[in-house]
């Protein structure tokens, strides 16, 4: 069959390589400028956004595609959205993979919020915060000059962050290790993070569970319902079935 996936650097990748392996003619979305999809030699790949709703739809419709996987991060509400619009408007089949999100540890100080604002708005006096949320509302640590923040994201910001605040430029994976070490050595109290249910990025969350850090978590925004697995043992049935 002829499928499109849309999706990152990791999980995408590897569902687009299984399923080219079974034999399948897949093309790979993949937002930004990134290079690093290394996809199976006879795969081919799109990289970049689509500029509008209206090109993603021409682009889906002339390229007749037997499937549309939408294999794209848990919080990327929009792009999910607009994939099953399209999707149905050209009576293209969809399919969604979610990957499971992390559970609350034992003992843990986890609190949850529906976004960031709220999640900055309850930090006490003097916190010092460690935030992994990526670079969305970030100008809203000016509203709180009486804490810390270690920022970490995988590229520079879009804003000047403000002088009570330290920016950390690195990609995952992290391990239990250096999550441990960075964040005993800066006395982290609170962490904000996304649950994005990545192994690659749970460290974080086993840490600050260990050492009682408040754990912050945003969460998922919820998306229009759609055919959806957790698995790319499911998925791949499903697909293999039809």
């Amino acid at each position: 069959m002829k499928i499109i996936i849309f999706g990152g650097t990791k999980e995408g990748v590897e569902l687009a390589n299984i399923l080219s392996k079974k034999g399948h003619k897949i093309t790979y979305s993949i937002a930004g400028k990134t290079t690093k999809a290394k996809l199976a030699e006879n795969s081919k790949i799109h990289i970049g956004g689509f500029g509008s709703l209206a090109k993603l739809r021409i682009f889906l419709a002339e390229n007749n595609f037997d499937y549309i996987i939408d294999a794209t991060h848990p919080y990327a509400e929009n792009i999910s959205n607009n994939l099953l619009l399209v999707s149905r408007e050209i009576l293209a089949k969809f399919v969604r993979f979610n990957r499971p999100p992390w559970q609350k540890p034992n003992k843990s100080k986890w609190h949850e919020f529906s976004d960031f604002a709220l999640a900055i708005r309850h930090l006490p006096k003097g916190a010092n915060v460690f935030i992994t949320t990526g670079q969305k509302g970030l100008n809203l640590v000016n509203i709180r000059p009486d804490c810390f923040f270690y920022i970490r994201l995988i590229e520079k910001p879009k804003i000047i962050l403000p002088q009570n605040s330290r920016l950390i430029i690195s990609r995952p994976p992290f391990n239990y290790e250096n999550e441990f070490y960075f964040m005993k050595k800066h006395n982290i109290t609170h962490l904000i993070s996304k649950n994005s249910g990545s192994e690659q990025t749970r460290a974080k969350i086993d840490v600050s569970a260990d050492l009682g850090v408040d754990i912050f978590i945003l969460t998922r925004p919820k998306l229009k319902k759609a055919t959806e697995f957790n698995s790319f043992t499911k998925l791949i049935n499903f697909i293999d079935s039809k």
